[in-house]
């Protein structure tokens, strides 16, 4: 925040499209920016700084698998498994998922376990509302709330129907 640099972290492609990249890294326990330096493929330098700021958190939720690039067939079902990472105590969450205008999402189950330090996985399944038109895409916000401790994760997906 205050523009001191906290760590450095290496940048692997992910996959052979060459557009989806990883980087892994313990965040700091302070509210923190992001930024991101390298070179284009045609050798050009850039540099990018993240507009929002990273609170830590106990909690966190990703994006482990999305069926088909996040996509959901007009007459079929698009699919996203997430991961939940609880640094916090063993606590069960709710899992909330919110999305009214394009698809209609199913839950594998409404609450989760993580053990301290631990991960766990759960999936949510989307149908396409009717009329459904490919191309049509809306973000969905999925959330993790503690029963305990209240704190709560969330992380939007952007679904498109083919």
């Amino acid at each position: 925040m205050d523009g001191k640099l906290l760590g450095t972290a290496p940048v692997k492609p992910v996959g052979t499209s060459g557009a989806h990249f990883s980087a892994s890294f313990t965040p700091p326990s302070v509210p923190f920016k992001l930024m991101l330096k390298g070179k284009t493929k045609k050798g050009n330098q850039f540099e990018r700084n993240s507009h929002s700021v990273a609170k830590p958190s106990n909690v966190l939720i990703r994006v482990a698998y999305a069926k088909e690039e996040y996509t959901v067939p007009v007459k079929g079902n698009g699919f996203v498994m997430f991961i939940v990472h609880n640094n916090g105590p063993t606590e069960v969450f709710d899992i909330d998922v919110k999305d009214t205008e394009k698809f209609q999402p199913t839950l594998t189950r409404s609450t989760i376990t993580v053990r301290k330090g631990r991960t766990s996985f759960f999936s949510v399944s989307f149908k396409a509302k009717s009329p459904a038109y490919p191309g049509g895409t809306n973000a969905v916000l999925v959330t993790v709330t503690g029963k305990t401790s209240k704190t709560t994760a969330g992380h939007v997906v952007t679904l498109m129907v083919t």
